[in-house]
């Protein structure tokens, strides 16, 4: 998107935090990484229908030593990832950092938790993030998966806050109703 690289550029990235507060970041940022070198690790943060498009486009980053890392929602994004890295190279996680795009260069970041992946978790801590490895992070992915498909959808179905699904009789057959689904 040639307007929100050229809003970031000039005005930077705005993130507000549930407290309130927010600050203003300046990353580097562009549409075109042919001739780069390769980076030790890329973060696929896209929209599942786009992780193909962004991964081949930024291919130039990716040497046989890079690792690329999803927290993408849902599942079978390891298998995108494996196109353009070994097994080896590929990190799976799930995380409980949830945000929304407000505006063009502005996001709210809505919560932060546990962040769980393979490999790399040391890396995360380090940085200040909260972060541990986690032998079966596919199982942690599919739990996650499943409370999306139904607890989340229906708050956002409803307009209610989490609580009032597992409160509310009605609320919580058609949550068990969507798990059973999803589970099928």
């Amino acid at each position: 998107n040639t307007a929100l690289i050229e809003k970031v550029k000039a005005d930077g990235l705005k993130i507000s935090e549930p407290d309130g507060s927010s600050a203003v970041y300046h990353p580097a940022i562009t549409s075109d990484t042919k001739g780069m070198q390769h980076v030790d690790l890329v973060i696929v943060f896209v929209k599942a229908m786009f992780s193909e498009s962004a991964l081949e486009n930024n291919r130039a980053l990716i040497g046989p030593d890079t690792y690329l890392m999803t927290l993408q929602n849902g599942s079978g994004h390891e298998d995108v990832l494996k196109r353009f890295a070994d097994d080896a190279h590929v990190v799976i996680g799930t995380t409980q950092h949830n945000s929304a795009v407000v505006g063009l260069g502005e996001i709210r970041h809505g919560g932060s938790g546990m962040t769980r992946l393979q490999p790399i978790a040391d890396a995360f801590t380090a940085c200040g993030l909260e972060a541990d490895c986690v032998e079966n992070v596919q199982k942690l992915i599919w739990q996650k998966m499943f409370t999306n498909v139904s607890a989340s959808v229906l708050t956002g179905v409803l307009q209610v806050p989490l609580g009032y699904i597992a409160q509310n009789p009605n609320a919580w057959a058609v949550c068990e109703a969507l798990i059973r689904e999803a589970v099928a």
